[in-house]
């Protein structure tokens, strides 16, 4: 049984994070797989659906450790491993910030 203080919470948090997100963002950041198992775990954690929950985290768990993994390679030389990153944060920004800002994933890592 999960805990309803982990239902409620995440609930919440991504009840504020959409429209924030949608704002700054736009629509089309809801089409990444990340976003989408986002969104999908509310219905998981209150179904308490383990086969959901499981195929969420298939869904993202290897691009997300490969992008972590060349996060942290690119932080340590200098030189990204593959070009995965440089093509997701292509022209975005963090809100409010110089042009020459870190991304939002910069602050992201482990989504």
């Amino acid at each position: 049984m999960i805990p309803l203080d982990l239902k409620v919470g995440y609930t919440i948090f991504v009840c504020a994070l959409v429209p924030i997100y949608w704002r700054e963002y736009g629509p089309a950041n809801f089409l990444w797989f990340s976003d989408i198992a986002l969104l999908a775990l509310v219905p998981a954690l209150w179904l308490e659906n383990a086969l959901l929950v499981s195929m969420l985290a298939i869904s993202v768990v290897f691009f997300e450790a490969l992008w972590n993994l060349d996060f942290l390679f690119r932080l340590a030389t200098g030189k990204s491993l593959i070009i995965l990153k440089r093509w997701l944060t292509l022209n975005q920004r963090v809100p409010g910030s110089s042009p020459g800002a870190p991304t939002k994933q910069k602050f992201l890592v482990f989504q």
